[in-house]
């Protein structure tokens, strides 16, 4: 599936809106790596890396993945717009409840990378308020592990740390104790100890932390449209002809649904070459996701074809507009105008053929269905396409957009019950196909 973190899905009842992409119904689960592949000391990013380092000029790659917030991207790139080239000698701090009781906190982090090892079961402050103190003392980055955990969660952050400029990174636990022995450390008793409840002193080391990463993005923009791509990885030509279809799609929209005299925002696209560089950037699995900043896409993972930039573009129009909907009537939505942009009729014929062949779900469980993580996925996007082309030919666009704004009151809007909308339905299916 499309969508790995059904969080998305909830952005359809806030200020957030969701995009499941048709391929969820064409192309079953999303490739790409899991988080454990960032923590490999075998895998390397063009675009990124991290080490430890002496004056020597001798260097220990470590494995790592960001802390990320989708409208800020890896903290410390600030929005995709610049560059992350930090070497800052490494400041460790094995629990910071007692490095904050017992040193008041005082020592001297200005300009340094702090190594924080942060254990939630007993440690006694907040991570959120351990990593705003570094921040605010001048600390050049943090790189976060959890002692007894192999991997840190990869979005422990992502909503919470809404001012913060510095890079913070997650290692995994054999890296941060890989650093702790490049800088002297006998693991085996430091491990007892952390057992124990026994906390080294907090210490600068003798080693320094690089951190570089490919953050500044290029931007290329249109009327309707901004991208953002990383140059070295995706051809300019490429996006100048995703330009044209968004536009394209987006001048179809205004003209479809003229009716409901919608406005439409300059739309902010980042798009990246493969799945590995969007889940390091964005920390979310998938081919896409859309947010209330913008909307991040794999390029070339679906080829953006102008019916698809029209399925994507109306859950924007809709959302900006007139914010969201259950999931059925903003897939419904979709998947009509897509319908319209080509002029096919494939809503209606899939639906058709499921319900010739008794397999139609009742229209009182799809229009609760969470299409894209609900097992009849494939049907619900068909279906609601179609229904929402019925209720649009014979009420019209403002009776849809009344139905919108409210929760689901068919019976207000259309003066029939959900079960006979539902028969006419499929009388009127009958005769479409």
């Amino acid at each position: 599936m499309l969508q790995k973190n059904t969080n998305a899905c909830r952005f359809l009842k806030s200020s957030l809106f969701c995009t499941l992409l048709l391929s969820v119904a064409m192309l079953g689960k999303a490739q790409g790596p899991e988080i454990p592949y960032f923590y490999n000391s075998n895998t390397t990013l063009s675009w990124a890396s991290a080490a430890v380092t002496f004056k020597s000029g001798s260097a220990m790659k470590v494995p790592f993945f960001p802390v990320v917030k989708t409208s800020r991207s890896p903290f410390g790139t600030d929005d995709y717009s610049r560059d992350i080239n930090i070497e800052a000698k490494v400041f460790y701090v094995s629990n910071f409840g007692t490095y904050f009781s017992i040193q008041s906190g005082n020592e001297n982090v200005t300009g340094r990378a702090v190594l924080l090892g942060y254990d939630k079961s007993v440690d006694t402050v907040s991570l959120v308020d351990a990593i705003y103190h570094f921040e605010k003392n001048g600390a050049a980055m943090v790189v976060l592990y959890y002692p007894n955990e192999q991997y840190p969660y990869k979005r422990f952050l992502n909503t919470v740390l809404d001012s913060i400029d510095i890079p913070i990174v997650t290692v995994s636990n054999k890296s941060a104790n890989d650093i702790l022995t490049a800088a002297g450390y006998d693991i085996d008793e430091l491990t007892e100890n952390l057992k124990n409840g026994l906390y080294p002193k907090a210490a600068e080391l003798i080693c320094s932390f690089r951190l570089n990463v490919k953050g500044s993005f290029s931007t290329m923009s249109s009327q309707y449209s901004l991208i953002r791509f990383n140059r070295e990885l995706i051809d300019s030509l490429d996006i100048q002809n995703t330009l044209k279809i968004n536009d394209d799609a987006c001048a179809f929209l205004l003209g479809l649904f003229k009716p409901l005299n919608p406005k439409l925002e300059q739309l902010r696209i980042t798009y990246f070459s493969d799945y590995d560089e969007k889940l390091f950037f964005t920390s979310h699995f998938g081919s896409g996701l859309a947010a209330a900043n913008g909307i991040y896409s794999v390029l070339g993972a679906i080829a953006p074809s102008y019916e698809l930039a029209v399925h994507e573009l109306t859950h924007k129009l809709f959302s900006s507009n007139w914010n969201g909907n259950c999931s059925f009537l903003s897939e419904g939505i979709a998947m009509y105008a897509q319908d319209m942009s080509i002029e096919s009729n494939a809503n209606n014929v899939a639906t058709y053929n499921y319900l010739r062949n008794n397999e139609l779900m009742p229209l009182s469980k799809m229009v609760n269905m969470d299409i894209g993580e609900d097992d009849n996925t494939k049907m619900g996007y068909y279906a609601s396409g179609s229904f929402v082309q019925f209720i649009i030919e014979k009420w019209g666009q403002k009776a849809f957009l009344d139905l919108w704004k409210t929760d689901r009151e068919w019976k207000q809007i259309y003066g029939k019950s959900l079960t006979e909308l539902e028969q006419e339905w499929h009388n009127w299916l009958s005769k479409n196909v």
